[in-house]
């Protein structure tokens, strides 16, 4: 992972296909606060979703905004996917093989409830015709377990992710994706998790908790090119 002061990319190859993606910090020259306000960039040309925590994932064949989605696929070489986050989590996922395709998703607690992860997984291997073995996956910043302050209706909804503190309950967003990641096929090994918290680090991320309403977003992309045959 490659750090510069307006984003955390990545790269890597699997057979002719390149996967690049990458996570934005606050300097990033494009700020929005919301999809409505993404959908009128043009500096940054992505498809994505009008997000509403739905465990909807759509596919891409081109430029294009999907109303109420929470996850973008594509097939098509070169189209950026993205998703918006100020606290929940992004995840980005690579299929690789004969017909390479890609998938980004906004995972707040509301999509993972509805398992929108594994539904991504589900979409990408239906599209690639890969199996999930094949896959990786890459967790970017969001809320997390120090910071994740939840009530105990949590610990019903995610057993296995929400542990009681010394004054209350905190839930472990990016484990609890990382799990239903794996259940759906994904090896361990092969997910990545930047490990960034937004709340912790003000400097770098936006905040929804820190901020509120002031929070804008950061945009979480993943794509990938074909390369000439060796």
């Amino acid at each position: 992972m490659k750090r510069s002061p307006e984003a955390f990319t990545g790269a890597f190859r699997a057979g002719r296909a390149r996967f690049e993606w990458g996570f934005t910090t606050r300097r990033f020259p494009l700020v929005v606060k919301n999809c409505a306000e993404f959908r009128l960039a043009k500096s940054f040309p992505v498809s994505f979703g009008i997000q509403v925590h739905s465990n909807r994932v759509a596919t891409a064949r081109g430029l294009r905004c999907f109303e109420a989605t929470d996850g973008v696929a594509t097939q098509v070489p070169n189209l950026r996917v993205a998703a918006l986050s100020a606290d929940c989590l992004p995840i980005l996922i690579a299929a690789p093989g004969k017909k390479p395709a890609v998938a980004a998703v906004h995972a707040g607690w509301k999509g993972t409830e509805k398992r929108i992860a594994a539904r991504a997984v589900k979409r990408l291997a239906k599209l690639s015709g890969a199996d999930p073995k094949t896959f990786r996956a890459i967790l970017g910043p969001a809320l997390r377990e120090c910071c994740y302050e939840v009530g105990p209706e949590f610990l019903e909804k995610f057993p296995l992710s929400t542990r009681r503190v010394r004054g209350g309950w905190r839930f472990d967003l990016a484990s609890e994706n990382r799990r239903q990641l794996e259940l759906a096929g994904i090896p361990a090994k092969a997910i990545q998790d930047t490990g960034f918290c937004t709340l912790c680090r003000p400097k770098l991320f936006y905040s929804w908790r820190g901020e509120k309403e002031r929070a804008a977003r950061l945009i979480s992309w993943i794509s990938f090119s074909l390369q000439p045959a060796s």
